[in-house]
């Protein structure tokens, strides 16, 4: 799926991509987290916000998509993981991905602050 040509829905979590900028190397998209996503239930009672697990369920998301030859089975680890700040219901914030041979860096941001960030590697596939 080309992310230039059509919007992305991660059905899994509920968080619509809006289509983005992609040249091979660097992809940019823009997404909203839905306020009424069950995934906030009991994250936190009275202040919810976006598990920290959903944020990289989203990049590797948007990783196989904007990278077919990289896939969730290839993942051979993290590095250099910051959740810097939380993610609210209603937040529009903006990925961006930078891929590097087998090695995909991410920001995560909500304007110009910076939520999550890291690295993903990803091994040869079989």
């Amino acid at each position: 799926m080309d992310p230039n040509s059509t919007a992305i829905q991660l059905s899994s979590a509920g968080i619509h991509f809006a289509a983005g900028d992609l040249d091979g190397v660097h992809a940019s998209l823009e997404f909203s987290i839905p306020a009424d996503l069950p995934l906030f239930t009991g994250h936190f009672p009275g202040q919810p916000i976006l598990p920290g697990v959903v944020e990289l369920d989203c990049v590797t998301s948007m990783v196989a998509i904007c990278y077919p030859d990289l896939g969730d089975d290839q993942i051979a680890g993290l590095s250099a993981i910051k959740f810097k700040a939380p993610v609210a219901p209603g937040d529009r914030l903006r990925l961006t991905l930078e891929r590097q041979d087998r090695t995909v860096d991410f920001v995560i941001q909500r304007q110009s602050t910076v939520c999550a960030q890291g690295r993903l590697h990803y091994q040869v596939g079989s």
